[in-house]
């Protein structure tokens, strides 16, 4: 079934998140820090995302590596 131009746009979510990560590659601590402005979108992104696991990252063990990053969702 297509989707008109207005039905596609209304079914793309855009967040974004500052994701903290320590040197054995554990995710330290999640934040929004800008909505999708759809609420399940925003806690799944959230809950996945403090779920993962990155690579280790060499350098002291004290310091956690942080980086913001949008996220969208687009479905065909």
């Amino acid at each position: 079934q297509a989707l008109h131009h207005g039905e596609a746009h209304a079914q793309t979510a855009q967040a974004a998140v500052e994701m903290c990560i320590t040197p054995e590659g554990r995710v330290a601590r999640v934040a929004l820090l800008e909505s999708s402005k759809l609420a399940a979108f925003d806690q799944a992104l959230l809950r996945d995302t403090a779920e993962g696991q990155s690579a280790a990252l060499p350098g002291p063990t004290t310091i956690e590596t942080c980086r913001a990053m949008k996220i969208a969702y687009r479905p065909w």
